[in-house]
């Protein structure tokens, strides 16, 4: 179940990241990096200098990796303070700021 969870989130990552990269008509897809941790649901998402982030998500991850599309890599950014999921992600003035959600951290 954890696992396609994860593809679910990869999934949504890819989505948008075509959405951006590929004129709408294109008739092509192609299969990008993994996602590396794992997230079983509801993480947020925001783009900054054409890096997807996806910020916490599912079990109420602190966990903050990016998406570089031109090098087709993710890497690992600091930790949000407190865990988040189901969270708001919005980014304004190059600033992402998640807000609400839950913080129900699992052991």
């Amino acid at each position: 179940m954890e696992l396609k969870r994860c593809r679910t989130i990869a999934s949504l990552v890819f989505i948008v990241m075509v959405i951006l990269s590929v004129p709408v008509f294109a008739g092509t897809w192609s299969q990008m990096a993994n996602i590396p941790t794992p997230r079983n649901h509801e993480p947020g998402l925001g783009i900054v200098d054409g890096h997807i982030y996806c910020i916490g998500g599912g079990g109420g991850s602190k966990v903050v990796e990016a998406y570089d599309p031109a090098t087709n890599t993710w890497s690992r950014k600091a930790d949000i303070p407190t865990p988040r999921e189901e969270h708001g992600v919005s980014v304004v003035n190059g600033i992402i700021y998640a807000t609400g959600g839950y913080t129900n951290a699992e052991p």
